[in-house]
């Protein structure tokens, strides 16, 4: 009978995640016209911050895809942070203001963030908006003016539509690590949006009114930062808005090892974060009666994908075994429909925004990709990552002959 009970405890705490994942994914169905600012200031302007941690096989092409879309009036700031190749000098040839940042015992984006803010304000300028790029990220043309307006004129921390694409002949693993991205960084905050809710700050293409900058602390060691920030930033009352007319992208490394360290780190932190902050944000919304803490509690409760199906699996299997021996089938039961409803919101989902990136034959694979992730996850337990670590990868031009 307690075993019961506790198994059926177990299913709701289950339902939580299965229920914010089927709110969200069916309201990012509702077509929505999405618009910038009403009124753009001409003298907008803003300063684009740039990280970079040995970054010469791909700096050049963002510098590139980003030096036309500013004025002159506008700065591009490249920090380079403890870095030991030609980044400097990559960044120095784009006639791009760069910052060099050494401090071994200090690694991580958020330093070298906070680095770059304690610059723009030593050199005095006067500015709008702060826009943070990765160093390996492509912007589609012309939407950096329009995101910073879209920032100015909500004043609020405000995230750009970050992707990361499979490369040409990528096999069906990373293409389902694709999938599982649109998910969490398209899909999930563009449903908030419908419901004018906020969004989790995703790294890349992150804008913040100038104003409200040093009211949070960017330096940090935590391994997802920008997770981090956001959540500091819903705190203080100024929740991240989605913004998903502008379009940021990168690559997944293409080496494995690139690959499996960034999905560590990711989701590690990912992990992490629900344990140290969900607690904070249930607190600030119960005390401040916040319903913006409360939708991004619930929304950081939501596990990776693949760690969720693991655990609905494992749970479902526990609850046959405990059916057999006679224990009643009301917990399976209770599986099996939280296993139906998940599966059937994840294939809404791949209909409406992955066919273009998975066939439905592929979709036979996800059961061993899951397996292939098990590993990750006990490591989570065993020896979780805790320190930043630099993702190797190539070049996207070698990327592409591959």
């Amino acid at each position: 009978m307690i075993l019961n009970y506790f198994l059926h405890l177990i299913s709701v705490l289950f339902l939580l995640p299965v229920l914010v994942l089927f709110v969200q994914i069916f309201s990012s169905l509702k077509k929505e016209k999405l618009t910038c600012s009403s009124y753009v200031p001409k003298d907008l302007s803003f300063v684009i911050l740039i990280p970079a941690h040995n970054e010469e096989d791909v700096i050049a092409k963002t510098l590139i895809s980003i030096k036309e879309q500013v004025s002159k009036d506008d700065r591009i700031i490249v920090i380079a942070d403890n870095c030991s190749d030609d980044t400097v000098r990559i960044v120095n040839e784009h006639g791009v203001e760069v910052v060099e940042r050494i401090n071994v015992n200090e690694l991580g984006k958020g330093f070298a963030l906070g680095f770059g803010i304690n610059h723009i304000v030593e050199l005095g300028y006067k500015l709008d908006v702060l826009v943070v790029l990765d160093a390996d990220c492509v912007v589609s043309s012309g939407e950096i003016r329009e995101l910073a307006a879209k920032c100015m004129e909500l004043n609020r921390p405000t995230q750009a539509l970050y992707l990361m694409n499979s490369h040409r002949r990528a096999g069906i693993a990373q293409k389902l690590a694709e999938f599982a991205w649109v998910v969490k960084n398209k899909i999930r905050p563009l449903g908030y949006r419908n419901l004018n809710l906020p969004c989790q700050l995703t790294g890349s293409g992150m804008a913040f009114p100038w104003s409200i900058v040093g009211i949070t602390k960017f330096e940090s060691a935590n391994i997802v930062e920008d997770l981090e920030l956001g959540i500091e930033y819903a705190i203080e009352g100024h929740p991240p808005s989605f913004f998903p007319n502008v379009v940021i992208s990168s690559y997944f490394p293409i080496d494995k090892d690139g690959e499996k360290s960034q999905r560590k780190r990711w989701e590690h932190g990912h992990l992490a974060t629900i344990m140290n902050y969900c607690p904070r944000l249930v607190k600030n919304s119960v005390s401040k009666c916040d319903v913006n803490s409360a939708a991004l509690a619930v929304d950081l409760m939501v596990p990776p994908l693949a760690l969720l199906t693991i655990s609905l699996i494992i749970l479902t299997l526990i609850c046959l075994g405990y059916a057999l021996i006679g224990g009643g089938t009301s917990p399976l039961i209770s599986f099996l429909v939280l296993g139906g409803v998940f599966g059937g919101e994840i294939l809404v989902a791949w209909y409406f925004y992955g066919r273009d990136i998975l066939g439905i034959k592929q979709l036979l694979y996800v059961p061993f990709y899951i397996l292939r992730k098990v590993p990750l996850y006990l490591a989570f337990l065993v020896k979780r990552q805790t320190q930043w670590v630099k993702t190797p990868r190539k070049t996207r031009s070698e990327k592409d002959n591959q």
